[in-house]
């Protein structure tokens, strides 16, 4: 199974008897990444069993290691059942709001970061902003996602309509993404 980060995927596992492929209804099962037990469930009465995970930033992009496992009973012995969970990154959104000022006075660029899979609200991650395509500087999100940087229109800016940018790069977890239509206005 694979899911972007903040995405709730479906594991799904069936439980059969191993001399005749008989289903085992009723039955707990254990899931398993990398050894670390993430949830339980029953079998159905068609021994299949299902379990809802969220994948979060607590496990690391890539492949991971997926165990169900049946721990036995007095009529069953213990079996383990092993496939591989894939962590991708996530699509984000970033917006942001157009500014004004005049020549000299510090503005403040204000924008917003979240991954577009729950709308999370994403920390730590770095924003580029850039006027007229050219970088004037970089900030991070913090805990509600928001980065904000103080910006001084330099004197010899022309008067008029000039375009702000807001980027974010992508990481290992999320891929890159873009504020669009923006307006640094110098009256």
């Amino acid at each position: 199974v694979a899911g972007a980060y903040g995405r709730t995927i479906t594991i799904s596992a069936q439980l059969k008897r191993k001399t005749d492929s008989a289903n085992l209804a009723n039955q707990t099962l254990t899931y398993k990444v990398d050894g670390v037990v993430i949830g339980q469930s029953t079998t159905n009465s068609v021994g299949k069993a299902l379990l809802s995970y969220k994948i979060d930033e607590n496990l690391t992009p890539g492949t991971h290691t997926l165990d169900v496992v049946f721990a036995g009973s007095t009529a069953y012995n213990a079996s383990t059942g092993s496939s591989t969970l894939t962590a991708m990154q996530a699509t984000t959104r970033l917006t942001g709001v157009s500014v004004s000022g005049k020549p000299g006075a510090t503005v403040t660029f204000v924008g917003k970061l979240k991954r577009t899979t729950d709308d999370k609200l994403l920390n730590g991650r770095t924003i580029t902003f850039l006027v007229d395509g050219v970088s004037v500087g970089t900030a991070v999100t913090d805990a509600n996602g928001t980065t904000s940087f103080a910006y001084t229109i330099p004197t010899t800016t022309t008067v008029g309509t000039h375009t702000l940018d807001y980027n974010f790069a992508g990481d290992a977890y999320y891929l890159a993404s873009a504020s669009s239509g923006l307006q640094l206005t110098v009256n």
